[in-house]
């Protein structure tokens, strides 16, 4: 007959596994949900970890592919906006604004 000690060991190790399946299936979840939320714009990276007055003068307002290497970004910061030509090995800024109270938006072209 099994002894008393080797039914209390198997009932600890079945203890013991059921947890770990349970933790990981939790963390499975947890870092799915946190891909999916990641990438559907949900979960902002600068809200995470930059302090909220920072995140808040930053902010990509537009973003337009121009082909399968570069696109063009519109970026506000605080008072100022930039389009950006985001590439594959540089990013160049193509023009500055600042926001001016009477015209609207003053610009600034940067010929580089």
């Amino acid at each position: 007959m099994l002894s008393t000690a080797l039914i209390s060991k198997a009932v600890v190790s079945l203890i013991l596994v059921i947890c770990l399946i349970l933790t990981s299936a939790y963390l499975l979840r947890a870092w799915r949900n946190y891909r999916s939320n990641l990438a559907s714009g949900k979960m902002d990276l600068f809200k995470r970890f930059m302090p909220s007055a920072a995140a808040a003068q930053l902010e990509v307002l537009e973003i337009r592919p121009i082909d399968f290497k570069r696109k063009l970004a519109l970026v506000r910061h605080g008072r100022k906006f930039h389009l950006l030509l985001c590439g594959e090995e540089r990013d160049i800024v193509i023009e500055t604004g600042t926001l001016d109270d009477s015209n609207g938006c003053d610009t600034n072209t940067n010929n580089t």
